[in-house]
């Protein structure tokens, strides 16, 4: 029998739900028809949505790490904030934040089943559309001072995109993905991504590809919204204190800049009394056609703010004795370029500090959607000593997969996960014999497939398996390699330190965090 406990809940987020046969065709002409009809059911009306104080943000890449910011910075201001995003990495309640912190097992319960309850079932709409409403639920019920929204996929049919005035939007990084939906072009992504701009509400957008920008720019104009570009990060005055942000890589300073404005905005218009802004004159930036918005002077809220910042499995970093685990979700050439260039400089500076033989080492997992290939190149460069590929799934138990609770309406078999993976693992082990051929003298040349050293490079059933074998006994808080397993690769037995990087899914990460600190979102928001 149903009852309404947050395990409830979670089993019915496991329920199937109805599948679309035209998705393209029903985005287009019904999804939001369809979402505002859900709205009505669950009594939520959009004045009191508009109540919210929405920033409202897309994008293709870092639009999780820009509302990350604008998060914290606007807590950093004694706001009390609002904070939806997707996916979840541990538990489906960390979509849904207040002040920082996602909401309680209990809150959690208590506003989905107010929700569901009152639709009547969410099958028709889909765990994300139904989450959408929770949230709006939950921060009209929490009286949140700012909402900070980000979109789930595209930006013009998104279920978000209902909302009909927002404070100020944000439209981040273009790139390909969710092709299939969204189209082949950057020009056609951009359009999709720039729909959440609003009549008479200010926007922001960040210089990128000029296919991407001028269909932002125009998209803009067409919707009537005022637009602009961000400026640099070095632009701003950060008081004499040194630029520093609690996301590290260089790709984070184009998200951190449009957070900046995006707060700028909000408070100018909301809480003017927080802060007064005094302009510094930029040059323009040649690369960006169109209005660029003033740098200014950064007040004290806003530089504790982007220095305290975390947000989780994107350029996060776990050291423990040994081992460095390096964690970053990137899933798009863009992404795994940014990743490589900020590991590798992050690992040469720990090898730096450390002055102990280091060897770095790779776990990754892509799904059925993206060529592998075409990710794995751009990992190369790292010269990894061995390679690990596992499921999305966090160890087995008596036989049994635990892929976590709220991870199981994905709906992917784990035998295709499986099949995956061994994918994964054959197009990594062609690509290294592929660097060895075109480095190697004719005269060597004579080995045969069979004397490559495939063992480099060994597919596990979960991830704890495959982190044991990584971290080859030098984090003790693992259990040692399996006697089962392929033995370990001599570089990586005698490193001083080995030096994990885990990409490709955020899925992946979150597996990887609750084997190693699955408390640390709550430890590290109450730490700031």
């Amino acid at each position: 029998m149903l009852g309404e406990t947050y395990m409830d809940a979670i089993r019915l987020c496991n329920t199937p739900f109805q599948k679309v046969d035209d998705y393209n065709e029903w985005l287009v002409n019904r999804s939001l028809t369809e979402f505002r009809g859900h709205l009505e059911r669950a009594e939520l009306n959009l004045d009191d949505i508009d109540s919210l104080n929405i920033i409202h943000i897309s994008g293709t890449k870092g639009k999780g790490s820009v509302s990350a910011f604008c998060e914290s910075i606007m807590r950093a201001h004694g706001l009390k904030t609002g904070f939806f995003s997707s996916p979840h990495l541990i538990e489906i309640r960390e979509r849904i934040r207040i002040n920082g912190l996602p909401l309680t097992r209990d809150d959690f319960t208590k506003y989905f089943f107010d929700v569901y309850k009152k639709v009547g079932g969410f099958e028709s709409m889909g765990i994300f559309r139904f989450l959408t409403l929770v949230a709006l639920h939950a921060f009209i019920q929490e009286k949140v001072d700012v909402f900070i929204m980000e979109v789930g996929r595209g930006g013009t049919y998104d279920s978000t995109n209902v909302i009909r005035r927002p404070t100020v939007t944000g439209i981040n990084l273009i790139d390909f993905d969710h092709m299939q939906f969204l189209g082949d072009t950057l020009a056609k992504i951009a359009w999709h991504k720039a729909g959440i701009c609003k009549p008479g509400r200010p926007a922001f957008t960040v210089p990128q590809s000029e296919e991407a920008v001028d269909t932002i720019l125009a998209r803009a104009k067409e919707l009537n919204a005022p637009i602009h570009l961000v400026p640099e990060l070095d632009d701003y005055d950060w008081q004499g204190q040194p630029m520093k942000l609690g996301i590290s890589g260089e790709h984070q300073k184009r998200n951190a800049s449009l957070a900046i404005q995006l707060c700028r905005s909000w408070i100018e218009e909301h809480k003017s009394n927080l802060a007064s802004f005094e302009d510094i004159h930029i040059k323009a930036n040649v690369r960006c056609s169109g209005p660029i918005a003033p740098a200014f002077k950064l007040t004290e809220a806003f530089i504790n703010g982007l220095r305290n910042c975390f947000w989780p499995a994107r350029t996060q970093i776990i050291k423990r004795e040994n081992v460095t685990y390096y964690m970053d979700g990137a899933h798009t050439e863009m992404g795994i370029k940014a990743c490589v260039k900020w590991f590798l400089q992050a690992a040469s500076e720990e090898e730096l500090q450390l002055g102990k033989r280091c060897v770095k080492v790779l776990l990754f997992n892509v799904t059925r959607e993206r060529d592998p290939k075409e990710l794995m190149v751009d990992l190369i460069p790292c010269n990894f000593a061995a390679a690990g590929f596992c499921p999305n799934v966090t160890e087995i138990v008596s036989g049994e997969p635990v892929i976590g609770i709220d991870r199981s309406f994905l709906e992917i078999p784990i035998q295709a996960e499986h099949d995956v993976c061994e994918e994964n693992r054959q197009a990594w082990q062609s690509l290294q014999e592929e660097v060895e051929r075109d480095s190697i003298s004719p005269e060597s040349s004579s080995r045969t497939e069979s004397d490559q050293d495939s063992s480099k490079y060994v597919r596990f059933e979960c991830v704890k398996h495959a982190l044991q074998w990584l971290s080859c006994g030098k984090d003790s808080y693992l259990p040692k390699p399996r006697s089962e397993d392929p033995t370990p690769p001599q570089p990586v037995m005698e490193a001083d330190h080995v030096q994990v990087l885990v990409t490709g899914s955020l899925y992946l990460i979150g597996c990887v965090i609750q084997i190693l600190d699955p408390d640390i979102m709550t430890n590290k928001v109450q730490q700031n």
